[in-house]
């Protein structure tokens, strides 16, 4: 039973596969990108994807609210709603968010989140050539029997933005998680990929899976809690983005890859 409305599900769980179905009959295509997208460039090791309760969309256009709510939500509401779910336009601080619910208010409730990513306008200009980039590197990814491909942001372009948020709150919360968090970022950043490929990606799957029940039912929610889990889940992300990238190094960029990490460490001074 959920108890504060969020699920967590894999790339494979028909209500993630429906999400992504829907987005083929949005106007504006937008990219996957975050954890999601990594989920996606490894769907074939299943025993080894971490579940999410939500996927990250990028659009070149910067939507208001409304723009969003008249525009892509629409657009993807009869096709969302045709699958048997409810769904609800929702305001947040970084996105504007398409609700998913089936079985609402019953037991087996599911929930899961889309996310049109929201740019603070006083980082937008800043990040256009960024979010370009994630855009125009992006690859069209097949998740299903149907072949239907979505586009997918490329992990040169991911990469470096989890760095930027698991620095950012590992600054914080290296007390409760130990330094190990901070050589293993240093290690992503100068690209040394067989370190963070090692990691036993497994047992920091039930640690992840352990953080979410706690996060869903069990534990009061708190600011401290919340941001452990986002960093460790970007750690592992960081993780399993290592092993695709040790398995298959000649079709990884490394050169644009350094490129994009310097990009946004200038950012982050």
């Amino acid at each position: 039973m959920v108890k504060r409305g969020e699920c967590y599900f894999g790339i494979n769980d028909k209500i993630v596969r429906d999400c992504l179905d829907s987005l083929h009959v949005v106007s504006e295509k937008p990219v996957v990108v975050g954890g999601l997208a990594i989920q996606l460039h490894g769907s074939e090791r299943e025993k080894i994807l971490r579940k999410t309760s939500d996927v990250d969309l990028l659009v070149l256009s910067d939507l208001s609210f409304d723009d969003f709510r008249q525009g892509a939500f629409q657009e993807v509401y009869p096709f969302i709603k045709g699958q048997g779910y409810h769904l609800f336009p929702k305001r947040g601080r970084g996105n504007h968010a398409a609700k998913i619910i089936k079985n609402m208010n019953k037991k087996d409730q599911q929930i899961f989140l889309m996310h049109w990513t929201k740019f603070n306008p006083k980082y937008y200009d800043a990040f256009m050539d960024y979010i370009k980039k994630q855009i125009n590197f992006s690859k069209d990814i097949e998740y299903n029997s149907q072949n239907l491909p979505v586009k997918t942001a490329s992990l040169e372009e991911i990469l470096p933005l989890k760095i930027r948020r698991a620095t950012i709150y590992g600054t914080d919360r290296e007390e409760l998680v130990g330094p190990i968090y901070s050589s293993l970022i240093e290690n992503a950043k100068k690209g040394n990929w067989g370190t963070l490929a090692s990691m036993p990606l497994t047992e920091m799957g039930k640690g992840l899976l352990r953080m979410q029940r706690k996060l869903e039912e069990k534990e009061p929610y708190t600011r401290e809690r919340f941001s452990t889990y986002k960093l460790s889940k970007d750690i592992y992300d960081l993780c399993l983005a290592s092993r695709l990238i040790s398995d298959d190094m000649g079709s990884f960029e490394k050169d644009r890859y350094e490129e994009n990490i310097a990009r946004i460490e200038e950012t982050m001074h």
